[in-house]
Parts: C-alpha cells; sequence; structure tokens
C-alpha cells in the first residue's frame, strides 16, 4: 500500500501518501471506490497537487460522467468583497446539497482545496 489509511471520527478515512507529494496516480480507484463505500467521506492529503482545472477533471472523470452546470464542470469558489451570489460571500452558508438540483443523483461530490 503506498499510503496510509487513518479512520476519522465519527465516519470517513484519511489517506496520507507514504512517501511526500506523490501523485493520487499511485492509487487504485477500485479501492477508493470501495473505501468511499464503506466511510462515506474520503480525504486525501498530502499528495501533489493538479497542475490545472483540466488536470483536476480529468481526475473527476476516473469517478465517472461529470455533471455539467451552467458555468461548466468547475466552480471556483472564490471569496469576493461584493459578490453578486451569495455562494462567493464571506458570511454563512446555509447546510445544503448542491445534488438536490439535479435529476440524477450524483454518487460522489469531489472538493479540491
Amino acid at each position: 500500500m503506498s499510503y496510509q489509511l487513518d479512520l476519522l471520527d465519527p465516519f470517513g478515512a484519511q489517506l496520507t501518501p507514504r512517501e511526500q507529494n506523490d501523485s493520487l496516480s499511485v492509487l487504485n480507484m477500485t479501492h477508493l471506490r470501495e473505501l468511499f463505500g464503506k466511510h462515506q467521506l474520503i480525504l486525501l492529503r498530502g499528495f501533489s497537487t493538479f497542475k490545472n482545472n483540466e488536470d483536476f477533471c480529468q481526475f473527476c472523470e476516473l469517478w465517472g460522467n461529470i455533471s455539467l452546470w451552467p458555468f461548466g464542470k468547475i466552480l471556483e469558489l472564490i471569496e469576493q468583497d461584493t459578490p453578486a451570489d451569495h455562494i462567493f460571500d464571506h458570511s454563512y452558508m446555509p447546510l445544503h446539497w448542491d445534488g438536490m438540483y439535479r435529476l440524477q443523483i450524483p454518487e460522489y461530490q469531489i472538493f479540491h482545496c
């Protein structure tokens, strides 16, 4: 195994690379899906980051088809001083799930920070 697995409480699992800044390509997608099915949240911490949005999209496509939104495949949430939409504000965001607006329910949501 090329990563360390730590269980999170109350649920989830964190994977960290054994070698600093290993690429996500060292991970087996079948095993990641199994971990997600068992733990419901997978945190990938310490792996080398994506070079650009296209690299991120390619990783996400390994999980399945990406839902297209009016803004495209990726929404970059960057705080704004005078946002036109509350999601770009620096204040409270109510608990919500973006999939509730979709006819087909997404199986995964993938975030990159």
